[in-house]
């Protein structure tokens, strides 16, 4: 049985005076940020080099402890489409430490898309067979906001994902979250699809009763609208959410 792990190396930047990871940082962005400071430019540079190496770091080890924990054959990472040298950085240290223990395949996507990420993690989920390989999700990402993609995409195939993990950053512990679902009945899944096609103007809006169109009662029509809403999935003008969207995934 094969072992897979989907991570990510998704970072955030290492902001040392509000400045972007892998910039050069001179002495006039300083002074456009702080007129009335002055500042050591070599301390700041200094910090900014040691901040860089920290998150490098970071991102690394989040990925073999978990790598390590399960000697896996495959690892999917997702990475940001964007320029990052921090990334970069820490993928080259992570294909020299795992070598050929583990093929390594690369999904670039962009990062700050939540249901770009989602889509890639359950594709990625669906190309393997869940009854011979076992699929774990690593949401220990850096950015916090593109691991929701990572999560959200580990709802939607839940019951193909093995464990969900994460890392613990103060003391390297990989913990277990736990599995929810965002499986959808038949009609929840229909009536989700009708809003969505309808939004993007594939459909028109129907003459008669969209419980009639559903072929379903009127109560368990609005139940369902109900309960669509108090998921997340759709909002109050039956548009659908991110979370909607990564449910009809």
């Amino acid at each position: 049985m094969a072992k897979i792990v989907i991570s990510s190396l998704f970072t955030y930047d290492p902001l040392v005076c509000g400045f972007q990871s892998g910039r050069d940082l001179s002495e006039t962005d300083y002074n456009e940020l702080n007129p009335s400071e002055e500042i050591d430019l070599d301390i700041a540079r200094a910090v900014h080099h040691r901040l860089s190496k920290r998150v490098i770091k970071e991102l690394v080890d989040s990925v073999m402890l978990c790598v390590m924990k399960k000697e896996i054959d495959n690892l999917i990472l997702l990475m940001d489409n964007r320029t990052d040298p921090l990334q970069e950085e820490a993928l080259k240290i992570l294909q020299s430490r795992i070598g050929d223990s583990a093929q390594i395949e690369i999904i670039r996507v962009n990062g700050n898309d939540t249901l770009s990420v989602a889509r890639e993690v359950v594709n990625s989920i669906d190309s393997f067979d869940p009854k011979t390989d076992e699929i774990r999700i690593n949401i220990s990402s850096l950015k916090h906001t593109k691991t929701l993609g990572m999560i959200y995409g580990s709802y939607v195939r839940s019951e193909k994902v093995k464990e969900i993990m994460y890392v613990e950053k103060e003391d390297r512990r990989v913990v277990n979250i736990p599995k929810l679902s965002l499986t959808l009945t038949k009609n929840q899944r229909k009536i989700l699809q009708y809003f969505k096609d309808l939004e993007c103007g594939k459909i028109e809006k129907p003459k008669k009763k969209l419980y009639d169109l559903f072929k379903v009662d009127k109560s368990s029509f609005y139940y369902i609208i109900n309960l669509l809403k108090d998921k997340g999935l759709l909002d109050d003008g039956n548009k659908l959410t991110d979370m909607g969207e990564v449910a009809l995934l």
